[in-house]
């Protein structure tokens, strides 16, 4: 997404990555970012709550 996001949006290529990268990065705090996690969720046994800690956890690191 970030190489289109630049080729689109021409002379706002710093906007675009951010945008674009941002969301991409954070996506183990929601639990339907992997199929898995849609799963699990689906169960009821865990709320958006219990993806957090993972997310953080595990998320990338800048």
């Amino acid at each position: 997404m970030i190489p289109l996001g630049m080729a689109i949006f021409t002379g706002l290529e710093q906007q675009a990555v951010i945008v674009a990268g941002l969301p991409a990065s954070t996506a183990l705090f929601l639990p339907v970012s992997t199929p898995p996690n849609a799963i699990i969720y689906s169960t009821g046994f865990l709320t958006q709550k219990d993806f957090r800690t993972g997310g953080i956890l595990i998320g990338p690191r800048n």
